[in-house]
């Protein structure tokens, strides 16, 4: 939980969880907020692999994608979601 905020923010427990983990931004064609979120990605210099919703309808189904932009953290079969607002 934020202290600050007093939000809880989805995490994994695991330490090992981060080491290994790869990073899914899923996006959609008409979304006005999709190039900001990637702006911010590449200005982090996050590596990241974009998935549009639109072309790739299984994956996004895979990780229960339900607004965009969204990035997934994933390891092996585990992943957190995270929604840009």
């Amino acid at each position: 939980m934020c202290e600050k905020c007093k939000t809880t923010f989805p995490y994994n427990s695991n330490p090992e969880f981060y080491s290994g983990v790869k990073f899914l931004l899923f996006t959609e064609t008409n979304c006005p907020h999709c190039p900001t979120a990637k702006e911010v990605l590449k200005k982090v210099q996050l590596d990241f692999d974009e998935i549009d919703c639109g072309v790739n309808e299984e994956l996004a189904d895979k990780y229960e994608i339900r607004a965009v932009p969204t990035l997934v953290l994933k390891n092996g079969d585990d992943f957190i979601k995270l929604m840009f607002a």
